[in-house]
């Protein structure tokens, strides 16, 4: 265990958040799924580019 303080937005998208470039958010995805199993479906909650669908169709086709 660690503090409170010590949960940064540094710390949860190092090791919670799944977030990056298309290329490593498909890497964390693989990596997430080599330890868990296969799963059926992927919730994007937020996406900050939202007018670069290119992004969103290069994660969806997995070419990063």
């Amino acid at each position: 265990m660690f503090p409170d303080s010590d949960v940064t937005v540094d710390y949860l998208a190092d090791h919670v958040w799944i977030v990056g470039s298309p290329r490593t958010v498909i890497e964390k995805l693989s990596a997430l799924r080599e330890r868990v199993g296969k799963f059926g479906c992927l919730l994007q909650v937020v996406y900050d580019h939202i007018d670069d669908h290119a992004g969103l169709s290069r994660l969806a086709r997995g070419t990063g």
